[in-house]
């Protein structure tokens, strides 16, 4: 797998697409990176055998997500404990080199290229059963959600992923805070789990969870609304400042308001199946952990 510390996606001022190298830049998020000049990657992707780091600089003129393609989206929840006492933001694993029923004797790990911040964003009006079908994933995957990035680090910057914060505020207002240590599922598991049976594919992603601090579980509730500013930041990882317009849908006669995000490629939802296909970031599936054992229930 390719080598790196801080791998970004970006365009310069001619439109051409690279890959560069932002470890060590003093700002790591949207709007710092804009404007920087960076170390170029050969290659069109970390899984060209010719990438490698090149003596070549670009400046960077336009922030991309950092994936051009996700096979899968595989997502797991209530995998922290004080979020499961309830009833975001996640740490999210790029899968490296395809994998398939990894053993207890291997170590999971080598399979992760690197982590990035993830935002599952939920539409909760289309989430409930009766506009579901009882498929949560429907409320996940309109066109602009789960924006990842800005950057990708290496498993060399964050060799150990049960000792993070994690942290949201909208507006201003600090509304998740918490660590990875708080994971009932550690990551090492979900990979085992995830691989029976099915080959986890290079690129592909998975998001680990959220904490506390869910919207839906305050009191009153509070929802994400036009206009918000949301910015997660996971230590080692910053995310852009997202701003949040509104897009009305029709459905059943009336108009609702579903929160985009943007900053992600274009996506299309399909409520007719929990494997939800996406233009440019592939199919999202739920699993959530039902026991302290270690199994899961697919959604």
């Amino acid at each position: 797998m390719a080598t790196f510390g801080k791998l970004i996606r970006f365009k310069d001022a001619a439109g051409t697409a690279f890959y560069g190298e932002a470890e060590g830049l003093p700002s790591i998020n949207k709007q710092g990176l804009v404007g920087s000049s960076v170390p170029v990657y050969a290659g069109e992707s970390p899984w060209d055998l010719n990438f490698r780091l090149t003596a070549e600089t670009k400046s960077i003129a336009e922030v991309l997500p950092p994936l051009s393609h996700v096979p899968v989206f595989y997502c797991v929840g209530m995998n922290y404990k004080t979020h499961a006492r309830e009833a975001g933001v996640e740490l999210t694993a790029i899968i490296g080199q395809d994998c398939k029923n990894v053993s207890e004797d291997e170590d999971p790990f080598d399979y992760i290229l690197g982590y990035t911040v993830g935002n599952d964003i939920s539409s909760r009006w289309w989430q409930v059963p009766e506009r579901s079908n009882g498929q949560p994933a429907a409320a996940k995957s309109f066109d602009k959600f789960a924006p990842l990035g800005p950057v990708i680090t290496s498993k060399r910057l964050i060799p150990d992923p049960t000792r993070l914060r994690v942290s949201t505020r909208v507006n201003g207002e600090r509304r998740q805070y918490s660590g990875t240590e708080d994971w009932i599922f550690d990551l090492g598991l979900l990979i085992r789990h995830l691989s029976r049976g099915t080959t986890l594919r290079k690129g592909s992603v998975i998001m680990t969870g959220t904490p506390s601090g869910v919207g839906y579980f305050m009191k009153p509730q509070t929802w994400l609304k036009h206009g918000d500013i949301l910015e997660t930041e996971i230590d080692g990882i910053v995310t852009p400042i997202e701003r949040l317009f509104m897009v009305i849908l029709y459905a059943t006669n009336s108009t609702k308001s579903v929160l985009l995000s943007s900053g992600a490629p274009l996506q299309e939802a399909s409520i007719s199946t929990c494997l939800v296909r996406r233009l440019d970031y592939g199919l999202r599936r739920q699993f959530r952990p039902i026991s302290d054992r270690g199994t899961y229930k697919e959604q």
